[in-house]
Formats: structure tokens, C-alpha cells, sequence
């Protein structure tokens, strides 16, 4: 190599120095952006597989104060609305605890219906507008009760073991009298 090839090959030197190391800039982020990709698109596809592996957290119920501002109203307001007495129920009371308060008239209106409708829609016969709504919801037949589970009576009555005499006709509170009088007898019988 002659001195004037060594001089040329001196001074381009740098230059594809510069050269490589803009390529290898260019490669790793090629390579990152990848790699970053893979992980997403394998984290997306695997998101359902996490989340059964990760343990459930129980959904919060909602209290007066929720229900209130869900409405646009204030706890007060909210609380006259539905007859609800402002001693027994606080802000802080959740939503199972106001509807056992609720009378027939003030779940109807909770519920944006009639009295006729709401009655109807549970299949309820002998209730009025001032009964506790708890007490109307025991009068529901088992037919209506099995439907809001989404099944049929005869499926309901399979799975939960009724005896013979419930029928389709036969009312919550009919059913509890029923099965809490099999259970006194089934506890009689193995004290015996």
C-alpha cells in the first residue's frame, strides 16, 4: 500500500466509523420497536388467560350517596324521592339495605314504572302500593321467580330440590314455609 492510499484510507476511516455506528442505531431500534410489538401484541392475546389467573375483586355496591349523584340529586333529595327515612338511612347505606326499605309504590318509582307494571312484571297478586316491597317480592310465584333467574320452573325445580308440592303457582314465601318445615322434620328424624 502506497503512502497516499495509507493517507486516504486514514482520513475516510472515521467516516465509516460514523457510518457504522448510525446503522447500529438504526438496527437496535428497529429491534426495539419489534420486540416491543411482540410483547403488546403477545400481552393482548394473552389478557383473558391473566385475568382468570388473577384473583376477582368483588364489585363495590353502590350507597345512597352513589344512587343519589347518579340521579343528579342530593342525599336529602334523594331520600324524600323514595319515602326513605333519613334516621334508619344514611349516605353511607348500601343499595340492598334502601330496597328492603322501599315500599311497593317507591320501588315502582326507583324503577321508572307503574305500580300495575311493577306487579305485573314480577307476576304478584294480592299486594298494594304501601306494602313493603320485601313482603310484595315473597308473594312472586315460582314461575316468575325461575324466569328472572333465566330459567324454567321445572329446571329450578330440579336444581334446588323442591318437593313435589311447589308448583309454578306456589309463592317465595310459600316455598321458605315449605323447606324450613323439611328441614325440622330431616333434623327430627336425626335426632331420633
Amino acid at each position: 500500500m502506497s503512502e497516499k492510499q495509507a493517507r486516504q484510507k486514514r482520513k475516510n476511516a472515521p467516516q465509516e466509523e460514523v457510518k457504522k455506528q448510525k446503522g447500529a442505531w438504526v438496527m437496535n431500534t428497529v429491534i426495539t420497536v419489534i420486540v416491543i410489538a411482540f410483547l403488546a401484541l403477545g400481552g393482548y392475546a394473552l389478557k383473558d388467560n391473566i385475568k382468570a389467573i388473577l384473583p376477582e375483586r368483588p364489585e363495590k355496591e353502590k350507597t345512597v350517596s352513589d344512587l343519589a349523584k347518579e340521579r343528579e340529586m342530593t342525599v336529602e333529595d334523594f331520600l324524600a324521592e323514595y319515602g326513605l327515612d333519613g334516621a334508619e338511612v344514611t349516605k353511607k347505606t348500601t343499595e340492598s339495605e334502601v330496597m328492603s326499605k322501599l315500599t311497593v309504590a317507591n320501588y315502582a318509582k326507583y324503577n321508572n314504572q307503574t305500580v300495575d307494571e311493577l306487579l305485573e312484571q314480577y307476576g304478584i297478586k294480592n299486594a298494594d302500593a304501601d306494602m313493603p316491597w320485601q313482603e310484595a317480592y315473597n308473594l312472586m310465584p315460582m314461575s316468575k321467580y325461575a324466569e328472572t333467574l333465566g330459567t324454567s320452573f321445572e329446571e329450578l325445580k330440579e336444581q334446588a330440590g323442591l318437593p313435589d308440592e311447589v308448583t309454578e303457582k306456589t309463592t317465595l314465601a310459600e316455598v321458605q314455609e315449605i323447606m324450613s318445615k323439611k328441614a325440622d322434620e330431616s333434623g327430627e328424624g336425626a335426632a331420633e
